[in-house]
């Protein structure tokens, strides 16, 4: 009898220690995240969801107003997470590129991690979009050096512009003014 107690007592440590794992785990690698976006008013216009997947982070744009009509816009991830200033979101510094590429998703030299395909808004600016991006992870750290990191010390920002990405320009595609941001930051 005290032996099957002992053994019920170890099965139940086991399993509370398998538990334990798997919540710190989860805590230390977010499997989504949400950041609000906001325009150079500092008006909320809408969010970003990004959703960590086997091969890449899905991220799902709803924004309003954006633009006055119908368009195609830029959008990418940027190196900090500072929507400074409003009126042109600059503190956010260049493209997330971690590995030294070129910009542009047709690149030769690879692509900047933070590049991504251009949303379209409706006539009244709006847009819901999904994209993968398979260069990012939402883990604390890189994964090879195929997948890097939003989160890291700075964090990084997801920025709409106002004109389209032409995918060779450099550094940036000819994109335009930014004119939509939301901050990145380690949870």
């Amino acid at each position: 009898m005290r032996t099957k107690n002992i053994i019920t007592i170890l099965s139940l440590l086991v399993v509370a220690g398998v538990l334990f794992i798997v919540f710190a785990y989860n805590n230390m690698h977010p499997k989504a995240y949400e950041t609000i976006l906001i325009n150079n008013a500092g008006e909320e216009i809408g969010t970003a969801i990004f959703v960590e997947m086997n091969d890449g982070v899905q991220i799902t744009v709803q924004a309003q107003g954006l633009a006055q009509g119908a368009g195609t816009h830029a959008i990418h991830i940027h190196e900090k997470a500072d929507c400074t200033p409003l009126e042109s979101f600059k503190n956010t510094g260049g493209h997330f590129n971690p590995a030294g590429k070129d910009h542009g998703l047709h690149s030769a030299n690879g692509q900047h991690a933070g590049d991504m395909p251009n949303i379209i808004t409706d006539a009244n600016g709006d847009t819901t979009s999904v994209m993968v991006n398979h260069h990012i992870t939402l883990q604390k750290k890189d994964i090879g050096q195929e997948r890097f990191s939003v989160f890291d010390a700075d964090g990084s920002a997801l920025i709409i512009h106002a004109g389209e990405d032409d995918y060779k320009s450099q550094p940036s595609g000819a994109a335009g003014p930014r004119i939509a941001c939301g901050k990145i930051k380690s949870p």
